[in-house]
């Protein structure tokens, strides 16, 4: 995907593509589509945790 792709992104877009990251093992990537999400949707309670979930993944 291009990144001018990603401007467009909304904060369930971001979320979306955090599950397909988290799914690869890929956790740090899906930290920064979560940053974005939560950017997009500060409120946006489910992305926090997940978001922690993910570091502590990474023992963080």
């Amino acid at each position: 995907m291009k990144k001018t792709e990603y401007l467009s992104f909304g904060a369930q877009d971001w979320y979306e593509r955090r599950q397909r990251l988290t799914q690869d093992g890929r956790h740090r990537e899906a930290i920064e589509a979560l940053n974005q999400a939560i950017a997009k949707d500060p409120a946006w309670a489910e992305a926090y945790f997940v978001r922690g979930a993910c570091y502590y993944t990474l023992g963080r």
